[in-house]
């Protein structure tokens, strides 16, 4: 709104001052190179501004107070730039006119063509190369640096024209002056609503391609694009054809017509896009280069749903300011009709988004716009209908252009120009006879073509939720499951909102998406297995509790289903939640999730607030024990701004001393370059940092800036709604609890090391421009899950659990682990008895195993027996209790016999000392079988060099012994197998052992 409300003031300003200026041109350059030099400096006041503000005012303010202060902030650093924005067009435009003032329609197409198609290039580039290149910064330094340089270019033209010129005007049409103000007035009112119509189209359009392409920054980026570049073509087309047009606003009113049948059109269009995404999504192959194409794609399914009409919108600001030069109001009504129409753009995003959207729906909101041009096409072509449009339709005739009141036309120009005004007299009494019956059949005919339009519209285009709600974005299906219901669906302020349920055979699910992008789903009954986002939700509100011992004040981002906040206040030490969602229709949504997340609605501690989260929290005035965080995919457009480094550096200070910070992470649809740009900016700003992992793919972090982590307690188990939320996903004591234990601080501060990216930040902001394509390639992070099943205790070693053998019953989380578990169990019962168990793929190898030792023939291939032993040993030796570890591996029953050769002992000494936690032995064993005459086959074994090489990397990191640990990695790395180098978890042991272990 500041931004259209500055441009608008501009306009009307420039409108009021250029006729006094001798050089508007001149002005204009001036202008361009203040805006350049704003520019150039923006991002240094910007932060520190801001900054000052957020770390000194605002946290002393709450409610209207802090809002009052952000807008005043944001009209401080923005509002002058778009004042002087809006008026350049009108300056450049008047510039122009004195140097040509006999080719205005020429000249008006002209500049608004090459200024919105300036506007197209910048918003591509700015996305596709400024900012992935120079960041925010740069990308505005850059802009300003243009608007320098244009400013360099402009100002020898500056002084151009005759020598003491000013305003050219035309004379006044018969008629009088009240006729033409009442014309001005009612070509001013035409100028307001079709900017009100125009954006109108854009908000909808932009929502309703989102559900198509996606709620990315490409997308946008993309859709703007196509809706600017195509006013800027409807410009082109005009500029060559506008001087020989007899009555600029009888085009104008045949343009708002086609333009409002354009709109009902694009309905048709778009009706088609999802298939059209779906056949996209099923054959580019999904890579960064198929990503490219897909992008492509995308712009032309924008192109062909927004061009139309974007072309006839070019059109009428140019022929409107047309009519009005041509009626003798001077080079200001330039200016007027600009801020008239950036008025009509604010009064239609309002509309849009608070009124059209919300009550009527996409579909009924482009309608009315449509039906608001061509109402306004009518209104200007039925006779009478705007005073002043029979003048204006009179045969235009040159004009003998005077300067300051002087006359400067040559005797030989006046005598054409008097033959020329009999002609044309005698033309437009001709004219006039006929033009009350053409006039009539034209409205007439825009009346039938407009009902007719809006007739198809609605009877033929239907938008279906089921095809709306599909994500054929990200899966490619064009409509939901054919078992999907569809329970709620609301067009809000910010997204659409959707409710369905499926059932693929397991049972109902129901689930709430924005756009179509599901953020949350549970099973309808609680007889049925809870789905995964079950688990995520209800341990991001259960893991901190089981930290603490109560929490007087708890915020939470995001509101998702509310099972988050429903679990939270099942605990009743916790006093207050206020839980902090931008979008009303998510909550509204939400409520179908009936009695399982009650307590978010009905409990008294519970507290909605609509707003922005970081707004909300830097105006609140009081600090939190607890922060949540759990938003949508980083991929969302704007979502990523809650993942970023100053996102980080603002939550301590919203924490009160002892505070925790939790932190939902996806790992599916991600890249670990991109899981690392998020952790090297978290880990920074807290003093202790933890991972717990809810399902296969859900990451929940937890952090304190102050201070070490508290261990999990019992506490949560006391309280019987908490419990029985804990043990519908499978967590029925502390143990499990534990079991979801992932990673620790020193291997979060080490991640960023193993995939080095640039750290994600509002100013550079990576997650933005490359998680979009990470979801398209489909990508996935499976070393956060690979480190809780390597063959080496790394959980255990970096703060997990011991484990339980066997695996507890009804477990649901981390089935990964808790299928290694069962696996080692069986693995052991098989290797030292023999039995005949279910389950455990790798019993022959075991049984292998076995059958060696009792024949005594372990030292018959000595490679091969330390391949079975090593490869044994790291699907059982993590995932055992200290009994069963001892027992199969320390005092085994499966090898009775003695043993001579080295390889063999080496290798069994190993695993025996790995089992008992006996690093210096490990080390000692490992030593010599690198120095022994199999060093080279074991290495390049898969199995054997990934195991025993890890294996002392663990035992160096354990023993704290730096040096040993780079003498390994320098010496034997590059004689591993190329699958083992290329190991997550591998490398991330190898980092943390030459690092050695950091006390913080």
């Amino acid at each position: 709104m500041l931004f259209m409300g500055g441009m608008a003031i501009g306009a009307w300003w420039a409108s009021r001052r250029s006729t006094n200026w001798r050089y508007p041109l001149l002005a204009y350059a001036a202008i361009e190179l203040l805006i350049g030099l704003l520019g150039l400096a923006f991002d240094g006041i910007f932060q520190g501004i801001t900054g000052w503000a957020y770390a000194y005012l605002l946290p002393g303010l709450e409610g209207q107070g802090a809002t009052a202060l952000r807008w005043g902030l944001a009209t401080l650093l923005v509002l002058p730039q778009c004042i002087l924005l809006g008026a350049t067009f009108p300056l450049m435009s008047a510039g122009y006119l004195r140097v040509q003032p006999q080719a205005q329609g020429e000249v008006l197409a002209g500049l608004y063509f090459a200024n919105s198609i300036g506007a197209a290039a910048g918003a591509l580039a700015s996305t596709y190369l400024l900012l992935p290149a120079l960041g925010l910064p740069g990308a505005v330094m850059v802009a300003g640096a243009l608007n320098v340089l244009v400013a360099v270019l402009i100002y020898p033209l500056a002084r151009a024209g005759e020598p003491g010129g000013g305003p050219s005007e035309n004379p006044t049409v018969p008629g009088g002056a009240g006729r033409t103000d009442r014309t001005v007035a009612a070509v001013l009112c035409v100028a307001l609503l079709t900017g009100a119509s125009s954006f109108v189209y854009e908000i909808t359009w932009v929502r309703m391609l989102s559900l198509a392409l996606g709620t990315t920054l490409h997308s946008f980026e993309l859709m703007l694009a196509a809706f600017i570049a195509g006013i800027a073509f409807g410009g082109l087309w005009l500029r060559h054809r506008a001087d020989r047009m007899a009555s600029p606003l009888r085009a104008a009113g045949w343009v708002q017509v086609l333009m409002g049948l354009a709109a009902l059109a694009s309905m048709f269009v778009y009706a088609q896009a999802f298939e059209w995404v779906g056949w996209l999504m099923r054959v580019i192959v999904r890579s960064a280069e198929g990503y490219g194409l897909y992008s492509v794609a995308s712009a032309v399914i924008a192109v062909l749903v927004m061009f139309p009409a974007a072309f006839f919108a070019g059109m009428t600001l140019p022929l409107l300011t047309l009519a009005l030069l041509r009626q003798g109001r001077g080079e200001k009504v330039i200016g007027q009709v600009y801020a008239f129409n950036t008025v009509g753009a604010i009064v239609g995003v309002l509309a849009a988004v608070h009124v059209l959207m919300p009550m009527l729906g996409l579909k009924y909101a482009l309608l009315v716009a449509a039906v608001v041009d061509v109402g306004l096409g009518v209104w200007l072509l039925w006779p009478g209908g705007v005073v002043g449009v029979g003048a204006g339709s009179r045969a235009w005739r040159p004009t003998v252009a005077t300067h300051q009141g002087q006359r400067v036309a040559t005797h030989r120009e006046s005598r054409v120009a008097s033959h020329q005004e009999q002609v044309a007299t005698q033309q437009d009494q001709v004219a006039t006879d006929r033009e009350p019956v053409v006039s009539y059949r034209g409205a007439a005919l825009a009346v039938g073509l407009g009902i007719a339009g809006v007739i198809a519209a609605v009877a033929l285009v239907r938008f279906d939720p089921l095809v709306l709600s599909s994500s054929v974005y990200r899966h490619g299906g064009a409509r939901l499951h054919e078992s999907a219901k569809m329970l709620f669906f609301k067009d809000g302020q910010t997204a659409t909102v959707s409710v369905f349920e499926t059932d693929r055979g397991a049972g109902p699910v129901r689930s709430i998406a924005t756009n179509g992008k599901v953020d949350a789903g549970m099973t309808v009954s609680v007889d049925q297995e809870p789905s995964g986002d079950e688990s995520t939700m209800v341990l991001l509100g259960a893991l901190p509790l089981a930290l603490g011992h109560g929490f007087e004040r708890v915020g939470v981002i995001g509101f998702g289903s509310g099972l988050t906040t429903h679990t939270l206040l099942g605990d009743p030490r916790v006093g207050q939640v206020d839980t902090v969602e931008i979008e009303p229709a998510m909550v509204e949504g939400a409520r179908l999730f009936g009695d399982r997340v009650s307590r978010a609605y009905d409990d008294p501690r519970s507290h909605i607030v609509i707003d922005d989260a970081k707004a909300h929290f830097a105006g609140s005035g009081r600090r939190y024990d607890l922060i949540i965080s759990e938003p949508s995919n980083p991929w969302v457009g704007g979502t990523a701004s809650l993942f970023s480094d100053e996102f980080y550096a603002f939550v301590p200070g919203q924490l009160n001393d002892g505070g925790l910070f939790v932190q939902w992470l996806q790992l599916y649809e991600i890249t670990p370059e991109l899981v690392s740009s998020v952790l090297d900016g978290l880990v920074d700003h807290f003093s202790d940092v933890r991972a717990y992992l809810a399902n296969d793919s859900d990451l929940i972090i937890v952090a304190t800036p102050k201070g070490k982590l508290p261990e999990l307690n019992a506490g949560v188990f006391e309280h019987p709604a908490l419990r029985a939320e804990l043990a519908r996903v499978g967590v029925h004591g502390l143990d499990d609890l534990r079991d979801t234990y992932a990673m620790g601080d020193a291997a979060l501060r080490a991640y960023p090391a193993l995939y080095p990216s640039p750290r994600h930040s509002d100013y550079h902001p990576i997650l933005t421009l490359r998680a979009p394509i990470a979801r398209f390639q489909q990508g996935y992070v499976g070393d956060v899950e690979s480190i809780m099943t390597a063959p080496w205790p790394l959980t255990r070693a970096w703060g997990g659990p011991e484990p339980r053998v066997p695996p507890a019953e009804g477990a649901q989380l981390n089935l990964q682990v808790l299928q290694r578990r069962s696996t080692a169990y069986l693995l052991s019962q098989r290797l030292q008895h023999g039995a005949d168990l279910p389950g455990g793929g790798d019993h022959a190898l075991a049984d292998a195993l076995r059958s060696l030792g009792e024949r005594c023939e372990l030292e018959i291939t000595p490679l091969e027996t330390a391949g079975l032993v090593f490869f044994l040993a790291g699907e059982t030796v993590p995932f055992l209790a200290p009994a069963e570890r001892e027992a199969l591996w320390v005092r085994p029953t499966w090898r009775p016999c003695p043993l001579r050769d080295p390889t063999v002992i080496d290798a069994l000494a190993l695993v025996s000392a790995a089992a008992t936690d006996d690093h210096a032995q490990v080390l000692e064993s490992g030593q010599r079988l690198l120095e022994g005459p199999h060093s080279v086959g074991l290495l390049a074994d898969a199995r054997s060099g990934y195991y025993l090489f890890g294996a002392m990397q663990y035992a160096a990191w354990a023993s704290g012994d730096t040096a040993l640990a780079r003498a390994l990695s320098d010496r034997y790395w590059n004689s591993l197998g190329t699958d083992a180098r290329a190991s997550g978890r591998l490398r991330l042991l190898t980092y943390m052992a030459a690092l050695g272990k950091q006390e913080r």
